[in-house]
């Protein structure tokens, strides 16, 4: 591959000014998604949720997982803008400790993408790269 041409520079950093509020809409657009297929019972694969042992589930007084007990866990998930994209994560230590336990350590993969959020991600993003070529 032989470059020709040096890009203009100045002009792309202009256009992506707007990356920021793009990132921040598409995040909460992400958590929200995240948190009502959750709620509903729903890992990221859209397949139930693995199920509570027969002891937690009587002691629970019920069998349908859907891990919003308080709603403090689901709804400390935040996100922020890094160097190479963006990250989604737990706010606190506490509503990070039991989303590692409910995701890694019990199996209830909640806290990945969709297919649809995957989709949706794509569509965003190649609509905005279209956006700032020009």
């Amino acid at each position: 591959m032989k470059i020709t041409k040096q890009p203009k520079w100045k002009g792309y950093i202009k256009k992506l000014k707007n990356l920021n509020s793009e990132m921040a809409l598409m995040s909460n657009d992400l958590i929200s998604g995240i948190y009502k297929r959750t709620e509903g019972g729903s890992d990221y694969k859209n397949k139930p949720l693995k199920r509570y042992t027969r002891e937690y589930a009587k002691s629970k007084g019920q069998t349908k997982v859907s891990l919003v007990d308080t709603g403090e866990m689901l709804g400390s998930m935040d996100s922020k803008k890094t160097k190479t994209g963006l990250k989604l994560y737990f706010g606190s230590g506490d509503a990070s400790d039991k989303a590692y336990y409910q995701h890694i350590k019990q199996g209830r993969k909640f806290f990945n993408l969709d297919l649809k959020q995957l989709e949706f991600v794509k569509r965003k993003l190649g609509k905005f790269i279209v956006k700032t070529k020009k």
